[in-house]
């Protein structure tokens, strides 16, 4: 009977538990629950017509389907031209993630862009986004150009340095 009781307690407690939890606690505790999936040698690719915009590969891939996201080790996004063949510019990053519904992702810590034409821009913490189909970040930004460096905080840039904003410039260096 104490058994019984006990099960009917559990059985109506949990959902009003449940329904008290707010979705970023639910996405906590599924986090915390880990991955769905450990994938070696991840490869993601976006392409819009059949003709790829660019091609995400990680050393590891952390995959969370229920939040469609995946947490990046070591990766590499080559931008491609307008007809998908020729590579325009390599972002490099140790870590970050990817919004899996978006095709958005983001880089944590170091991260490197060097373009066909050998520009390269240094910053951290940076953002994709596939709606815009640029860069954006906060963090200190280095650009190196043939003809000088400019350094400054926070940018907004077409993937193959193109065009870089840079919004807080520092220094400008020639060379």
């Amino acid at each position: 009977m104490k058994a019984r009781f006990l099960l009917l307690a559990a059985a109506v407690c949990a959902p009003v538990f449940l329904a008290g939890c707010n979705d970023g606690a639910v996405k906590r505790a599924a986090r915390s629950a880990g991955p769905e999936q450990v994938l070696k040698n991840f490869t993601v690719f976006e392409s819009r017509n059949g003709i790829k915009n660019w091609v995400l590969a990680a050393k590891e891939a952390q995959v969370f389907e229920s939040q469609k996201n995946a947490r990046l080790a070591d990766f590499t996004v080559k931008f491609f031209t307008a007809d998908g063949k020729t590579t325009k510019a390599v972002l490099k990053a140790k870590s970050g993630e990817i919004d899996t519904a978006r095709n958005d992702f983001y880089t944590k810590g170091p991260t490197t862009i060097t373009s066909a034409n050998n520009d390269v821009l240094d910053s951290s913490d940076l953002r994709y986004k596939a709606d815009t189909k640029k860069i954006y970040g906060d963090s200190y930004v280095k650009l190196t150009r043939k003809d000088g460096v400019v350094e400054g905080m926070g940018l907004e840039a077409e993937p193959d340095l193109s065009s870089v904003i840079i919004k807080e410039s520092m220094a400008h260096k020639a060379q």
